[in-house]
């Protein structure tokens, strides 16, 4: 097949961020199985945005064997008006405008009421859909799609590394490690919170934090604990999972409701136990025999658990056994992709038996 995958400039801008890795590794993926070209528009927001991805989506869909477009909010009026019955649509949805508004915590105003009712318009008339999780799936259904229309592929890492526990013990450093933006759902504001209860506990936690918006750390900590928020500043994201292992922990301090964190992947990867938000998205990939899982906001149950996982190495090991198989089974980008080739196949058959 000849595929024509379109992205956004936002998805696409800044190399190592977690839009620009999924576009990265779907596409190369891809191309082990399909010829696949990669278009992104060069206008970055309004009407040239706008008319720039119709004309391309539009000509593809005729010129293309399918044409697969990861969907964005602000993206899709280009899907709209691009008649997808005239050839293979297939949306790679990673949200809504509905459940973006939420985690951002905006209100609703006329502009999201009138996109987001045109996005529905644009989600049913889809061939196909391919979104990062069944919570996400159920929201589409929700708002009227088809469910033999949509398929859930989670997001992954590259690879697995070895496994290489590394042994704490009390009295020593307690070294966790984060990676990412600090986008508002991502309460990188609790590992403040993590610190202090650590410390009540009678440990020296100190969280490593990876990536460009990490400075001081938040004005809830004691100046004499501010020395444990250490951010080591944007990483090329090839270097980012061998300096995650060095750490005794991975966390993830929270997560939206729908998302498929590629920093999960990543940190289940890397070789050392994880700790994440039990949230339903997350339970659709690990539970307790991948990962430490806490209730969303409590550090003071999370520092417990986490002292009482690493103090027994056997536990740890076992933690970190259980993620870097799931990576290797299932969640890496190799799979994933032969996967998505074969939805994008099987929408396209099936849209050709119904013309």
């Amino acid at each position: 097949m000849r595929i024509l995958y379109v992205a956004s400039p936002s998805h696409t801008a800044s190399r190592g961020t977690a839009q620009n890795v999924h576009v990265t590794k779907i596409v190369e993926g891809l191309r082990a199985y399909h010829e696949v070209d990669l278009w992104v528009p060069q206008a970055r927001s309004g009407v040239g945005l706008w008319w720039e991805s119709t004309r391309a989506i539009a000509d593809g869909v005729r010129a293309y064997d399918a044409v697969y477009v990861r969907h964005s909010p602000w993206f899709f009026a280009a899907e709209l008006a691009a008649s997808p019955e005239r050839g293979c649509l297939v949306l790679e949805v990673n949200a809504t405008i509905d459940l973006e508004r939420i985690a951002w915590s905006e209100g609703p105003t006329a502009k999201n009421l009138v996109l987001r009712s045109m996005e529905k318009h644009a989600l049913r008339r889809a061939s196909g859909i391919v979104t990062v999780s069944r919570v996400l799936a159920a929201e589409l259904r929700r708002v009227g799609v088809p469910g033999d229309r949509i398929r859930v592929e989670h997001n992954g890492a590259t690879t697995a590394s070895t496994v290489r526990v590394n042994p704490w013990k009390r009295g020593e450093p307690l070294l966790i490690g984060y990676v990412g933006q600090s986008f508002p759902w991502h309460r990188t504001d609790l590992l403040a919170d993590l610190i202090i209860e650590a410390d009540r506990l009678g440990v020296a936690l100190a969280v490593r934090l990876i990536g460009s918006s990490h400075g001081e750390p938040p004005a809830s900590l004691p100046a004499r604990l501010r020395d444990r928020w250490q951010p080591l500043g944007a990483l090329r994201h090839e270097e980012v999972q061998n300096r995650l292992s060095l750490n005794h922990l991975n966390v993830l301090p929270n997560s939206n409701m729908y998302g498929s964190p590629i920093k999960m992947f990543e940190y289940l990867a890397c070789g050392v136990p994880v700790a994440l938000p039990d949230l339903p998205s997350i339970r659709e990939v690990v539970d307790e025999t991948s990962a430490i899982l806490f209730t969303p906001g409590d550090m003071a149950g999370l520092a417990r658990s986490v002292l009482e996982v690493l103090g027994s190495e056997d536990r740890a090991r076992g933690l970190a056994e259980r993620a870097t198989l799931l990576v290797k089974e299932t969640y890496n980008w190799s799979a994933i992709s032969r996967r998505i080739a074969l939805h994008i196949e099987e929408f396209c058959s099936r849209r050709d038996a119904r013309a």
